[in-house]
């Protein structure tokens, strides 16, 4: 860890006896073994590289539905959000000042 900070890293280490800080990304990690590294059989870091940014485009963030989401996929979701958003409102002028 020393290594990492004096490399000019921010190290993100959940607090000791707190594991719930880390729940998500080893759900991520184990949906990313069983769904994509498992599956394809890589044998290279070349595999790797030319095959994770498309199970990541086209299947995690497309398809994939995740249950914290509402069984949503995170494009269906964000898109739903920003529905929801509020329009930003023009900036009404009184006497040539903003309001």
């Amino acid at each position: 860890m020393v290594y990492l900070k004096e490399n000019g890293f921010q190290v993100s280490m959940p607090k000791v006896g707190t594991p719930e800080e880390n729940a998500f990304i080893e759900s991520f990690f184990k949906i990313l073994k069983r769904e994509e590294i498992y599956a394809r059989n890589y044998e290279t870091m070349k595999d790797v590289i030319r095959n994770l940014p498309k199970f990541m485009d086209e299947i995690y963030n497309l398809k994939r539905l995740h249950s914290s989401l509402g069984y949503m996929s995170p494009e269906e979701f964000e898109k739903k959000v920003m529905k929801l958003k509020p329009a930003k409102r023009p900036v009404q002028k009184i006497w040539g000042r903003p309001a």
